[in-house]
């Protein structure tokens, strides 16, 4: 059986494949960041494929890869540093 996190996680990477998330997080210097994200192909510059784009980071299954709509790159947050997670956003 799955627990809490990681059905949070499976629906979250579902609605990121989908769309525009935004992201609120905590920062590793403690910093709150609010970011419009995305893993949806449709969203990505043409030259960037997304399984690529996310091998070339450092795996690490507590941090997340996504590509920030708003700075045109890629970002990552950790699972455990979300403090508000919603969908539905055209930026």
């Amino acid at each position: 059986m799955m627990n809490i996190d990681e059905i949070f996680k499976e629906q979250a990477l579902k609605d990121l494949k989908q769309g525009i998330c935004k992201v609120t997080f905590t920062k590793a210097n403690g910093e709150t960041r609010v970011m419009h994200c995305t893993l949806n192909e449709s969203e990505l510059p043409p030259q960037k494929h997304i399984e690529e784009e996310i091998q070339k980071k450092k795996p690490n299954p507590n941090a997340l890869a996504v590509w920030d709509v708003q700075k045109k790159d890629w970002r990552s947050f950790r699972w455990d540093s979300i403090t508000e997670f919603s969908t539905g956003f055209n930026v």
